[in-house]
């Protein structure tokens, strides 16, 4: 399995309750990703950065961003 790491991800929930990941080169694409789909889902009722490992408030920091003695 290929893991793709994007500069930046979001997340955010709508109207509907469905919850989505944007993936994008900057806060500003993700948030036009995220925009898009209140079309099809509702409101944007919450979104923020995601986190996880590779990821903390939707910007990628990667293990080979941190310095180890």
């Amino acid at each position: 399995m290929v893991k793709i790491c994007w500069p930046w991800k979001m997340e955010g929930r709508y109207a509907d309750g469905t919850e989505a990941v944007a993936s994008g080169n900057d806060e500003n694409d993700c948030m036009c990703k995220l925009i898009d789909l209140t079309k099809k889902h509702g409101d944007l009722v919450w979104y923020g950065g995601y986190g996880d490992e590779d990821y903390c408030d939707g910007e990628y920091i990667g293990e080979e961003n941190f310095f180890y003695d």
